[in-house]
């Protein structure tokens, strides 16, 4: 998802996804579903993903609606343009993907049975715009589902100074482009700020142990952390330099193969009602 920087001094970037991240997110998009949100999908609803990326979700909302209808919304055209191309990959024909501001969005008030937003909180400088356009477009007793990380909560295992250096990065890069790293944990505050009801809250760690986890954590870090488009972004913005980088590619070797090696992401889910 690509964000508006309000400061002059900064230029845009996009967070955005490459095809080897993509095939990644792939294997398991019906983890970020989960027991929150899956009871509450059904057949012939109208959903609406909201900062699409690259698809991944998209597809798992689309296939549980069926014969509904799923859009997504992202405002990088790249991303449209990817998540375009998977629908039609995996045969999905109820998906229909946009360009467009998660602030201005292009439907009408009451539009969708359900608004699902993951991972894009976090990039908006303006929360409680999002937030309220989520709910302007939901049916009266609709459903938002927000997850969101809580970086200062993330950590990994055998502690590593400069793998630190890397969510410090990851955090400070965030805050330049006037984003919000911890907002995971404020999740609850602004959903029932924004007029959102009946609000369950359900913190998560995604949690990478053993060989599988402990390398699918490693292609992460390096398909999308360590991606030209994220490296050149912290060094536009000046929150790390090559070296910072090349330390933290070593010490990702080094812990890859550490015994009893471990990586957890923090992560805020909240659902809500309009």
């Amino acid at each position: 998802m690509s964000s508006t920087n309000n400061h002059n001094s900064t230029p845009d970037y996009t967070m955005g996804y490459g095809r080897d991240y993509i095939d990644f997110l792939l294997q398991a998009p019906e983890n970020e579903l989960n027991v929150l949100l899956q009871p509450f999908l059904a057949p012939g609803q109208c959903v609406l993903d909201l900062g699409c990326g690259p698809g991944h979700i998209s597809i798992a909302l689309a296939r549980s609606v069926v014969p509904g209808e799923m859009y997504g919304v992202d405002m990088e055209p790249s991303q449209v343009e990817l998540a375009q191309l998977l629908a039609a990959e995996h045969g999905v024909i109820n998906a229909t993907f946009e360009v467009a501001d998660a602030t201005l969005m292009p439907y009408d008030d009451g539009y969708f049975d359900i608004v699902n937003c993951c991972d894009i909180l976090a990039y908006i400088p303006d929360t409680a715009a999002a937030l309220s356009e989520a709910r302007r477009v939901l049916k009266p007793g609709g459903i938002l589902h927000c997850r969101e990380m809580i970086i200062g909560s993330s950590f990994v295992f055998p502690e590593n100074k400069d793998l630190n250096r890397g969510w410090e990065i990851f955090s400070e890069l965030l805050q330049a482009d006037d984003g919000h790293p911890q907002i995971g944990k404020e999740l609850q505050f602004h959903l029932e700020k924004a007029g959102f009801t009946n609000l369950q809250v359900s913190p998560t760690f995604e949690t990478y142990s053993g060989s599988e986890g402990v390398d699918a954590f490693y292609r992460l870090v390096k398909g999308w952390f360590l991606s030209d488009e994220m490296t050149k972004a912290a060094k536009t913005y000046g929150t790390a330099i090559e070296e910072d980088f090349n330390r933290l590619v070593k010490s990702l070797e080094d812990w890859r193969n550490q015994p009893g090696a471990i990586a957890s992401i923090a992560f805020g889910r909240v659902l809500g009602f309009a």
